[in-house]
Order: C-alpha cells, then sequence, then structure tokens
C-alpha cells in the first residue's frame, strides 16, 4: 500500500482517537500546586521541585532543596539544577547465549547526568540535560549504543504552556526530548548506560485525572565522541500517547495509544508500522 494512503489513515484514526478521548474525560483540572513537588522521576524533565518552606530550612536536605527551587524574575519562576550519578556492576553467565566475547569478571558501568530546568514564568520554560556514560573492564570493549556516550545533550527543548477556560492545560514542547511511557516496553528512557533521545514537537494535553500527548519525533543517534550523536530522519515516530490515573484505587493508571513508526531501528517488522492498544500499568 501507498505509504501517503497509510499516513493519512493513520491521521484520520488519531482525529478519531482525540475526539474519544476527550469525549471520556470530565473532570475538574487540579494545576500543581507550589507546595506539592513530584519527587525524583526516570525523566528529570518531568520533576517539580516546590519552594523550600520555612520550617525546613536548615535541615540537612536545605542545601539540595534550595538547588531544586532558585527563584528569578521578582519570583514569577524558578530555576532548578539537579543531577545524578550512577556506578553500576555487571556480569553474565554465558552473555549472548556464549556467542562473541564472555567476561567472567564483570565490567563497571559510570553515568553522570547533570540538567537546568528555567521557568521564566508560568508560561515558559527552558530544560537541558548532559549525559557522560563510560564502560571500564569490559572484555570485547564497550557494546555499540548503550555504553559509551562521552558528553551529550539527552534534553533540550523548550516549552509553552497555558491553561484554557475549561481548566485544561496545553502544553507545547519543541526540541530534542525523551519519550518515556507506560512500564516501557514500547517506550522508554532506554536507561541503559546511554539514554535514547529524538528531536521533534509534542503537545501535551492535561485535564483532571486525564493526560494526553501527541508527539512527531526523529531519532538521535548515539555516537560515543564529545557532542557527535546526530539526527537520522530516516527513523521516525509519531503517535498519541493517552493515561488515565485512578485515585484511591487498586487500579492506578490506565494507557490507551497508538503509534506510526518508519525506520529499521524503531520498526517491528516493516516499514511503515502501525500500533494501537490499551494496556493497564501497574495495577
Amino acid at each position: 500500500m501507498n505509504i501517503n494512503v497509510q499516513l493519512h489513515k493513520s491521521l484520520r484514526a488519531l482525529s478519531l482517537l482525540l475526539i474519544f478521548v476527550f469525549g471520556l474525560t470530565d473532570h475538574a483540572f487540579s494545576q500543581t500546586k507550589d507546595s506539592v513537588g513530584t519527587g525524583y522521576m526516570p525523566d528529570a524533565a518531568e520533576e517539580y521541585w516546590p519552594a523550600l518552606k520555612s520550617e525546613d530550612a536548615g535541615k540537612p536536605n536545605d542545601v539540595f532543596s534550595r538547588l531544586g527551587h532558585i527563584p528569578i524574575h521578582n519570583n514569577k519562576g524558578f530555576v532548578s539544577l539537579g543531577g545524578s550519578l550512577r556506578e553500576v556492576y555487571e556480569r553474565f553467565n554465558n552473555y549472548l547465549w556464549g556467542i562473541g566475547p564472555q567476561d567472567n569478571n564483570g565490567y563497571l558501568l559510570h553515568r553522570i547526568l547533570l540538567h537546568a530546568d528555567v521557568r521564566y514564568n508560568k508560561h515558559f520554560r527552558v530544560f537541558g540535560e548532559l549525559e557522560s556514560s563510560f564502560q571500564s573492564d569490559r572484555n570485547g570493549g564497550p557494546r555499540p549504543v548503550q555504553d559509551v556516550n562521552k558528553l551529550a545533550l539527552t534534553e533540550l527543548f523548550a516549552e509553552y504552556a497555558t491553561e484554557t477556560g475549561d481548566q485544561t492545560v496545553l502544553k507545547f514542547r519543541i526540541g530534542e526530548q525523551v519519550l518515556h511511557y507506560g512500564v516501557g516496553s514500547l517506550l522508554d528512557i532506554r536507561d541503559a548506560n546511554v539514554h535514547r533521545s529524538f528531536v521533534g514537537g509534542k503537545a501535551i494535553i492535561e485535564r483532571g485525572n486525564d493526560k494526553l500527548d501527541v508527539f512527531a519525533m526523529e531519532l538521535v543517534t548515539t555516537n560515543e565522541g564529545f557532542f557527535d550523536d546526530q539526527i537520522d530522519p530516516s527513523q521516525k515516530i509519531a503517535g498519541a500517547w493517552f493515561t488515565h490515573t485512578y485515585r484511591g484505587s487498586w487500579l492506578r493508571k490506565i494507557d490507551l495509544f497508538y503509534l506510526l513508526r518508519t525506520g529499521a531501528q524503531l520498526r517491528l517488522h516493516r516499514a511503515p508500522v502501525r500500533r494501537k492498544g490499551i494496556r493497564s500499568v501497574r495495577a
């Protein structure tokens, strides 16, 4: 079948999905309050660190809390600084079923992530994250893509957010970002030693316990050097991912998604590939 015909049908199905999803939702929106933080998240871009309360000043975590919320622009916005250092020891018996070099003593993986989140006001935001990943003493050297990236940007995007009259929040992101959804069986950060990134645009719609992301991206290929990652225009992904969160229920989340993917590294069978479904998460 002609790719343009498939794309047209995919866009039509996506439009029907949007109508279906927001026909189901009729919840009052509750925006993140300045007193509620998210804590640490797999994707640092989704974290929110509120201003330090006066009664918490002087506690052992005071310094880190202040770095998470540095007021700017006459307290209309703030800067959040953070990072992580990870050391991992890995050892496999019969790696890849005994095919290729084996390492009976194991090896070490090292990773540093540093990020800055600049929220100028409630509308405008810029987020950036740097990654440096290495390995030590692995027999056969580093594995392609997942072990080594000496220095690279994993995320660098600008975001504009606004709230409509019916208490729905709209966010628009453009730039380099990660895709992390559900339990990560289809789309995740690839939390090996090296993260996976995409470049493109994303629209986020939030209302109450419902969230819908619509995105179109191109894959960023990983190279081992300094700032040498490149965009691969042949590897594309687009789609929509809807999540409903249940409060006070044994079922925590339900995901509804529709994906269109092309390219050798992204495809499941042959390009283009479409996938849709409903999935419960963390029951």
